[in-house]
């Protein structure tokens, strides 16, 4: 029975220390799973945030791309006004130009017909 005994002390033994080892393990593993939920946590947490700021960026990025669009439209609309007022103005020069030639030609004509006249006069008087 000593043989027995002691096989069965040594059996317990060895299963106790089998125990320890797993409960060790588990204790280990236990603390790693509260480390990485923990983790989780925090990492939950910054991705909250940075999704906020990319929402918050992507809002301001079409806000300042809706206002640069805004004034382009201004800048432009200025520009076709300024644009259409100085090709009035040529215009309105041209017209002016092509008139003032008329205009000139009329005294050319009108001189012409004077010098005529006083060329008639002289003939008529030098005859």
């Amino acid at each position: 029975m000593d043989n027995t005994t002691q096989k069965l002390n040594e059996a317990l033994t060895k299963l106790i220390g089998a125990y320890e080892e797993l409960q060790n393990q588990y204790n280990a593993l236990e603390k790693e799973n509260e480390n990485l939920k923990s983790e989780i946590t925090i990492l939950q947490s910054e991705k909250a945030q940075l999704e906020s700021n990319l929402e918050e960026f992507s809002d301001t990025t079409e806000k300042q791309s809706s206002d640069m669009n805004s004034m382009l439209s201004k800048i432009e609309s200025i520009l076709k006004s300024k644009t259409q007022k100085s090709s009035s103005e040529e215009n309105v020069e041209k017209e002016e130009k092509k008139e003032e030639p008329k205009a000139e030609e009329k005294p050319a004509i009108s001189d012409k017909l004077d010098l005529n006249r006083m060329e008639s006069l002289l003939n008529g008087f030098g005859r």
